[in-house]
């Protein structure tokens, strides 16, 4: 298939300030600003506040990407690894350590259903 007109679109000179991308971002989908600043600076490679074709298809796609938008708003919580950035689909976070489902303290043995129970509820 040929979609005829495509390949001018993307031929066409398209240049946005960073202000018309950020109030969508912030209005419609209700983000935090400061994820959205996050999501900006990571597009707008040539730091000079103007956002090209393929930077603003690439903010869009984070938006688009849930695990990032968690990550971005539950960041400095204890227990979330730290986004250092993207690159398309690829997400660089930090190293988290994993522990083996059975050596958690809640998974022990003696521990009783109770206090199981009051710990997953708390």
């Amino acid at each position: 298939l040929h979609y005829s007109g495509l390949d001018d679109q993307f031929k066409k000179d398209y240049r946005v300030d960073i202000d018309k991308l950020r109030h969508p971002m912030i209005q419609f989908y209700k983000l935090p600003e400061r994820v959205v600043d996050w999501i900006i600076s990571e597009c707008d490679k040539g730091n000079d506040g103007i956002i090209t074709l393929s930077e603003s298809l690439y903010c869009w796609h984070m938006v688009d990407e849930s695990e990032i938008l968690i990550m971005l708003q539950l960041a400095g919580n204890s227990g979330i690894t730290k986004l250092y950035g993207t690159c398309g689909n690829l997400f660089v976070i930090e190293y988290a350590p994993s522990t083996p489902f059975d050596k958690l303290p809640v998974v022990k043995e003696y521990r009783s259903w109770t206090l199981r129970a009051k710990m997953a509820i708390a």
